[in-house]
């Protein structure tokens, strides 16, 4: 796994994130705020809901891939 992790960042298809801890508490801070708000317009605005809850989602991922994987994805690979 490690050498797969160094060939890719070698590649420029990922990067080390900096500053791991920081931006998790951010990513779920963001995550618990939309949740928040979501919930908030569910009965009146179903639509626009569902988008901010999409983005909660992408923020919980974004927190678990600074967590567990380290690294951070720059670029698709051709």
């Amino acid at each position: 796994m490690k050498c797969m992790i160094d060939d890719l960042e070698k590649k420029g298809l990922i990067k080390k994130i900096k500053n791991r801890e920081k931006q998790m508490k951010n990513s779920i801070d963001l995550v618990k705020r939309d949740l928040k708000v979501a919930k908030s317009m569910l009965c009146d605005n179903n639509d626009w809901a569902y988008n901010i809850i999409y983005n909660s989602i992408l923020q919980a991922i974004k927190a678990l891939m600074c967590s567990e994987v380290i690294v951070l994805l720059q670029k698709a690979p051709i």
